[in-house]
């Protein structure tokens, strides 16, 4: 049956071998005449037995058996020195030897592990996690390469620069790590698979940075999908002056394309959809598509440009559209030709978050924008040297928005609420799917509110949480050219990170400074003054409401530890908790 642990048969030569072993094992012993000559420890015992059993030979048993003592010890001795000798010696030969930091593909790891068999032993009990990397470092992803297994597997950015040109033709291609095509340089993906992953990339996002000329021509490109263990990749394409894209005749997979000042785009016979993304973004530059289908468009909208529309609604399949249709006063071209922009229906956990369909936009704080009963995925809004005030900003439901000549009336968003800050006072009152991107030392104050995603950039301030959520996304992140080279910045107050916050958040090369307030309480919830509050090297106590505060200094190393809370009344540990920089606050304790 099924689940029953299978039988194993037994072949007729095991069997036999068994029977004739049980059959040895029960004759009876054989004439004296056919057994072997007794063997020396047999030899030994007798004439020990004959020899030196007498009472007067006591004293020459005794000395033999210490003999053969001291033998044995003497013997033990001598493997353990050479033992010690061997392990001495194997330290020292590791010492001698000099191992490749990193090595730039697949290819270079194995070849060097052809070439050094032992040395590639020696490295590898060295650097187990590096090791590993090389040797599975898609042992989650086996069954996706079920289908999709690469003739080329590249660890690493992949560099194009100078004026070379690369050429991946009838290939599937796996690239771990950021593409950079420099000026000067070209790209071509032809008839091909093009995996993109994130290898070492502390973002989700891995990037194909065009500063040269990408061509996509009956190809696909895709992300590396996430496990339980890992998030999977988001493939960003961001063009720089004078880059150039041109993608046709191609189902790819792209999150996310940003279009910059002096870049050029062509989307042909193609689509641009994936799972949550497909966001064609427009900060400038010429864009075109023809017969092709996007899943979110997002545009600009300059300084001192205006915007008036009313009744927006996602969804939309244009004969011919350009950006001026809307935007007069845009300082960028973008034509639409028999194309589509998805509707944005998404639903369950997709329905609001930070997923891209449909209309967004991108507001300069002085332009004239006025959007009334629409519906929109997202409306960034950047506030620079700002003291503001936002209430009652809802997802699903139409909600207002007034801020300098910016007026969003009765707007249903169904995605987020963004805003960058840039060394500014800025308080949020009851709302919900909050995109926050601080920078400088700007001051955040949220209250009663729920922040989805936040993406600190350049970070110096503080952000104060009452009575608040945060789910689903962040990166903390320094060191990154692109996103942010430093973050160090304070969180305090109440609040509550969901659990998928633990895999979902991203943290490189910066620091928190997380403050978190604690309140003791006897076992029936009476609040216990003077309890000495302990955690690492930091103690403190308990204030008239059994409240007490304490920080913690986290990094990527130490952000997802343990460190222990420890709560004594009149030198008896009472209470004993285990804190993160997940944990919720306030951190309430009840006497056991």
């Amino acid at each position: 049956m099924e689940g029953d642990t299978p039988q194993v048969p037994v072949t007729p030569e095991v069997q036999f071998k068994v029977k004739s072993i049980s059959q040895t094992s029960q004759q009876p012993p054989a004439d004296s005449q056919t057994l072997s000559k007794p063997t020396l420890p047999t030899k030994l015992k007798k004439w020990l037995k004959t020899k030196i059993s007498h009472p007067r030979r006591v004293s020459l048993r005794l000395i033999i058996i210490l003999i053969v003592l001291i033998a044995l010890s003497m013997g033990g001795f001598f493997v353990w020195k050479n033992f010690v000798s061997e392990t001495e010696k194997t330290k020292e030969e590791k010492k001698e030897l000099t191992w490749p930091d990193e090595f730039k593909t697949r290819e270079e790891y194995k070849k060097y592990k052809q070439e050094n068999p032992e040395k590639w032993e020696i490295w590898c009990e060295e650097n187990p996690k590096t090791c590993e990397k090389y040797e599975k470092p898609h042992e989650e992803l086996e069954e996706y390469k079920k289908t999709f297994i690469p003739d080329i597997d590249h660890y690493g950015d992949l560099i194009i620069d100078g004026t070379e040109t690369m050429v991946i033709e009838n290939k599937k291609y796996l690239q771990q790590g950021n593409v950079y095509i420099d000026p000067g340089a070209k790209l071509i993906i032809k008839n091909s698979q093009f995996m993109l992953g994130r290898g070492d990339i502390p973002t989700i996002h891995a990037n194909i940075i065009v500063g040269g000329e990408l061509e996509v021509d009956n190809s696909s490109i895709f992300p590396e999908p996430g496990t339980d263990k890992k998030m999977g990749s988001l493939v960003v394409v961001s063009t720089g002056k004078g880059g150039k894209v041109n993608i046709k005749d191609s189902p790819t997979k792209i999150h996310l394309l940003v279009v910059s000042d002096g870049a050029e785009v062509i989307l042909t016979n193609s689509e641009m959809i994936f799972d949550i993304g497909g966001l064609l973004q427009i900060h400038g530059g010429k864009t075109k598509l023809v017969n092709s289908t996007i899943g979110a468009i997002g545009l600009t909208v300059p300084a001192n440009a205006h915007l008036n529309i009313n009744g927006l609604k996602s969804g939309d399949c244009f004969e011919l559209w350009d950006v001026r249709d809307m935007i007069p006063e845009a300082n960028y071209d973008i034509v639409l030709e028999n194309s589509c922009i998805l509707k944005d229906d998404f639903t369950g956990s997709l329905k609001h978050g930070p997923y891209e369909r449909g209309w967004q936009f991108f507001l300069d704080p002085t332009s004239h924008v006025k959007i009334s009963n629409s519906e929109l995925r997202k409306v960034f809004i950047d506030l620079v040297n700002e003291n503001v005030r936002f209430k009652n900003l809802k997802i699903g439901q139409p909600s207002s928005l007034k801020y300098r000549d910016i007026e969003l009336n009765d707007i249903t968003m169904m995605g987020q609420w963004p805003f960058s800050m840039m060394d500014s006072d800025v308080t949020i009152v009851n709302s919900d799917y909050l995109f926050l991107q601080p920078s400088g030392e700007s001051n955040i104050y949220l209250i009663d509110s729920h922040m989805v995603e936040f993406i600190p950039r350049e970070f110096f301030g503080t952000i104060n949480f009452e009575n608040s959520l945060w789910t689903n996304a962040g990166e903390i992140i320094g060191g990154e050219r692109g996103h942010a080279m430093e973050n160090d910045f304070t969180i305090t107050g109440s609040l509550k990170i969901y659990p998928e916050l633990r895999q979902h958040l991203q943290w490189k090369d910066a620091q928190v400074t997380r403050e978190y307030e604690v309140i003791v309480s006897d076992n029936i919830g009476n609040p216990i003054q003077g309890a000495l509050v302990k955690i690492n090297d930091e103690a403190t106590t308990t204030d008239i409401a059994g409240k007490a505060k304490f920080n913690l200094i986290l990094n990527e190393f130490n952000y997802n530890k343990p460190h222990i809370l420890e709560i004594y009344q009149e030198d008896e540990l009472i209470a004993q908790e285990e804190v993160d920089f997940f944990a919720d606050t306030p951190i309430v304790v009840g006497q056991k």
